[in-house]
């Protein structure tokens, strides 16, 4: 079963929980991908778990973990002013993903 089947059979649940769904997809499908479940999971509480920061940098609230602690809390916004550790990480993954679209224009 696909993540996006796994999204659909459970609109009627009022809590998902998602481990990196969107690991495995490029950016333009991963946009489609979360711009969807932002449509299905309103009104509802979503748990995601990610290593990628981009999949959610739209959430409400971030728990940034580290040595198995929660270091910051916080929306995308706010962590990113904070300028610690996920601004850190955040701003390492823009960099890697502008140099890969510089050099490859299909993404």
């Amino acid at each position: 079963m696909s993540r996006i089947q796994k999204v659909r059979r459970s609109h009627t649940s009022l809590l998902l929980l998602l481990d990196e769904p969107a690991s495995a997809l490029d950016l333009r499908t991963e946009a489609d991908f979360l711009g969807g479940l932002a449509q299905l999971m309103e009104g509802r509480t979503e748990f995601i778990v990610a290593h990628r920061l981009a999949t959610i940098r739209n959430v409400d609230r971030s728990y940034f973990l580290e040595d198995g602690a929660i270091a910051e809390q916080g929306s995308h916004d706010a962590l990113l002013e904070a300028r610690c550790r996920y601004y850190e990480l955040f701003m390492r993954q823009i960099g890697a993903v502008e140099s890969v679209s510089a050099s490859d224009p299909s993404t």
